[in-house]
C-alpha cells in the first residue's frame, strides 16, 4: 500500500512511477483525497495524473472517522487499532494528518499489505503493531 508521501516522490524525480509495475499496489480513497487537498494547483494536477498512471487497486480503509471517510469506501468497526496508532502518532507530533495516515497505516496492517512511505514514525508504528512497512529506499531496492 502506497501512503500519500510516495506521489510526491515520484512527481519530485525520487522515484520512478515504472517500479510500482512490478508490485500490486494498493491505496484507499484517502491518498486520492489528500493529494486532492493540495494547494497548488499545478502540483495537485500533477499528482493526480501520478495517482491514476499507477496500476493499483483500491480498497475500503478498515474504520470510518467523521469528516474525514468517504462512507461508502470505508468500513465500520471497532476502531481500536485505529485509535492505537492516532495515539502513537500524536504522542509523537499532533498533527492534522494523522488521522489519515492512521487510517492508512490500520487498512494496511488489516489487509496484511506492507506500507511503502518516508514517514519513518509511522512505518515504525506500523512495524511495532505486527503489521509490514517499508521506506521508499527499501522498496527501490527490494523491487528496482
Amino acid at each position: 500500500m502506497l501512503d500519500t508521501n510516495i506521489f510526491n516522490k515520484v512527481l519530485d524525480g525520487q522515484v520512478c512511477i515504472d517500479i510500482f509495475s512490478k508490485s500490486s499496489i494498493y491505496v484507499t480513497h484517502i491518498q486520492h483525497d489528500e493529494l486532492k487537498a493540495t494547494n497548488n494547483v499545478l502540483r495537485r494536477k500533477q499528482l493526480l495524473g501520478i495517482f491514476h498512471l499507477i496500476e493499483k487497486k483500491k480498497i475500503d480503509t478498515e474504520s470510518a472517522v467523521f469528516d474525514v471517510s468517504r462512507f461508502d469506501e470505508a468500513k465500520f468497526s471497532d476502531d481500536s487499532l485505529y485509535e492505537q496508532i492516532k495515539k502513537e502518532l500524536d504522542a509523537v507530533k499532533k498533527k492534522p494528518n494523522n488521522i489519515q495516515d492512521a487510517l492508512i497505516a490500520e487498512t494496511s496492517i488489516k489487509n496484511n499489505l506492507i506500507l511503502i512511505t518516508t514517514d519513518g514514525i509511522l512505518q515504525e508504528i506500523v512495524c511495532r503493531l505486527n503489521g509490514g512497512a517499508m521506506s521508499l529506499s527499501e522498496f527501490c531496492s527490494k523491487y528496482g
